[in-house]
């Protein structure tokens, strides 16, 4: 009888362990995994070029394991049947060389088409802020301020 029982027993616990299991496959099946690079995302400005138009998100990064720094993306987002990134640039001039600490941009206009970064050196701690005006879809022009 005592192994009768202990015999239910361990097929109840595999049956559990199957269930969820199967469940946490399905799960995963659906959801994407994010990028634990990600920092910030907003999205706000907009964008228009002919028929089409969009909003602009921006997006920043931390990378690095001891030295810090951090890396800005802009995406042109399309707003048509649904929500496609049309355009995708890197600002080199802050992601390249792993100099640069910052929070997210601030917008100097409405349309969010002009752009303020302020950024700390992480090796002088020099604080200098950047402009960036993104003059057309999928590029941009870079300006340090100070």
């Amino acid at each position: 009888m005592r192994l009768l029982k202990s015999w239910r027993c361990s097929i109840r616990v595999a049956a559990y362990f199957i269930v969820f299991a199967s469940a946490s496959a399905a799960h995963a099946d659906i959801t994407p995994p994010l990028d634990t690079a990600v920092t910030s995302v907003s999205t706000q400005g907009t964008w228009e070029d002919g028929d089409r138009y969009g909003a602009l998100r921006f997006v920043v990064t931390t990378r690095g394991f001891d030295h810090l720094s951090n890396g800005l993306y802009v995406q042109w987002l399309d707003y048509d049947e649904t929500t496609t990134v049309r355009a995708e640039i890197a600002v080199a001039e802050l992601n390249d060389g792993f100099w640069y600490l910052f929070g997210p941009p601030t917008c100097d206009t409405p349309a969010c088409d002009v752009i303020s970064v302020v950024t700390t050196h992480k090796h002088s701690m020099q604080e200098r802020a950047a402009r960036i005006t993104l003059s057309e879809i999928g590029a941009y022009e870079f300006a340090w301020l100070n």
